[in-house]
């Protein structure tokens, strides 16, 4: 699909591409109902207030009688019509080509009115009337509104040079008036027009604005915290009871870290992390941040999920083979040690400036603590997750291992996957 250029400064009837154009006119036709609603209505009226004195003193003869009284019902029955099409659901997908069919009838029935004629000059008023309706009432398109009201006030100009050969100083005047209130209803048609594209610019550009900073708040918090800070909560805090948390290490990066460049650093930790940023969201667990060269993340938050503790497992394994690909294409030479518990946590959004979502509680000590203690290449968990995820995943025998602040814990290696 094309890239849309939208104008940011001048607007102009050629500056919008296909896609845009057609966006624009919808947006603008369901934007203009109630004003092209009151003008029709408007309208409608005073060709009835014109028409009665003709309808209760009919021209002498039959004939001229039908003629006049068709010339007046032929307009009121049009503006009726596109009031009535103003209500169909298909009317601002359709908006130019009613508005441009509507224009053409109406000046065209006043020419048909004035063109058989060859005494009575004096139809420049309804016809400033039609074109002034045309430029400004229906919202038709500045270059469209221009053609027809130019061939209609050429058409009128011709045929009052053909009747009287311009030579009253009355017909110049009605002219002249013509012509001026043709050019005044151009700027209206312009600047309708132009104030349109402008709101509709404006608007596109806060939409795409709106939804870019809607992805960035996304990539901060969970979709489910960031409705809730969206909707006033100020202080959010939850307590889960069953959620597994994963912490990963990337073992050799202090080493390379102090020997290569701060490009060559940031290049190859960037590919690791976008690495396993995708196999979260593929398994289902939220990233919950990163510390140096350590990652976090947790299953089962903040809405619980079926089989969380093997999603975090299988995350974990996956997070090794995405490491050796990186590896193997950056030419660095990386391990990581993955470490898994599940249990209890309070989760919430800390901080007014550069706020973060966070997990505290034991169950994030413990996943720590295995971490550090597993060993390169090796995903750890504890009894807690491997009773959670042994329907999925092999284990080797567990092993107590005394870990700083929590004494001894029983802890195994993930050997294999059963799925």
């Amino acid at each position: 699909m094309r890239k849309r250029v939208l104008p940011h400064t001048r607007p102009h009837p050629f500056l919008f591409d296909r896609d845009s154009e057609r966006s624009f006119w919808r947006d603008f036709a369901q934007l203009s109902i109630l004003p092209v609603r009151f003008g029709l209505a408007v309208i409608a009226a005073h060709e009835i207030l014109v028409s009665l004195p003709l309808l209760l003193n009919p021209p002498d003869g039959q004939q001229a009688s039908l003629s006049a009284i068709a010339g007046r019902s032929l307009p009121l029955l049009l503006h009726v019509i596109v009031l009535a099409s103003t209500f169909w659901r298909g009317y601002a997908r359709h908006q130019q080509v009613i508005a441009a069919t509507w224009a053409i009838l109406y000046v065209g029935n006043v020419l048909s009115v004035v063109w058989p004629s060859r005494e009575n000059h004096s139809f420049t008023a309804p016809l400033i009337v039609a074109v002034i309706a045309t430029y400004a009432l229906v919202r038709l398109r500045f270059l469209t509104a221009c053609l027809i009201c130019w061939t209609a006030v050429g058409a009128y100009i011709a045929w009052l040079w053909g009747v009287a050969g311009m030579t009253e100083l009355s017909i110049q005047q009605n002219v002249l008036g013509l012509l001026v209130y043709n050019l005044i209803g151009m700027a209206i048609c312009y600047q309708l027009e132009s104030s349109a594209r402008r709101a509709y610019v404006f608007k596109t550009n806060l939409a795409e604005e709106r939804a870019r900073s809607e992805a960035l708040l996304l990539n901060i918090l969970p979709a489910s915290i960031a409705a809730r800070l969206k909707e006033g909560e100020t202080t959010i805090s939850d307590r889960k009871d069953d959620v597994t948390v994963l912490f990963a290490d990337i073992v050799g990066f202090t080493p390379m870290a102090a020997s290569a460049s701060p490009e060559r650093v940031v290049e190859v930790l960037n590919e690791a992390f976008t690495a396993f940023d995708h196999l979260m969201r593929e398994n289902g667990l939220e990233k919950i941040k990163t510390i140096g060269d350590a990652y976090m993340a947790v299953a089962g938050l903040p809405e619980r999920s079926d089989d969380q503790a093997a999603h975090a497992v299988r995350a974990g394994l996956q997070m090794i083979t995405a490491l050796e690909e990186v590896n193997a294409r950056m030419g660095s030479a990386l391990k990581i040690r993955v470490g898994i518990h599940s249990g209890a946590v309070v989760a919430g959004v800390i901080g007014e400036w550069k706020f973060s979502y966070d997990l505290w509680g034991d169950t994030v000590n413990v996943a720590s603590r295995v971490e550090s203690s597993s060993k390169p290449g090796e995903v750890w968990a504890t009894e807690a997750t491997a009773n959670l995820a042994q329907q999925s995943f092999t284990f080797a025998e567990f092993e107590e291992v005394e870990m700083k602040g929590l004494g001894p814990v029983r802890v195994a290696k993930v050997t294999g996957s059963l799925v």
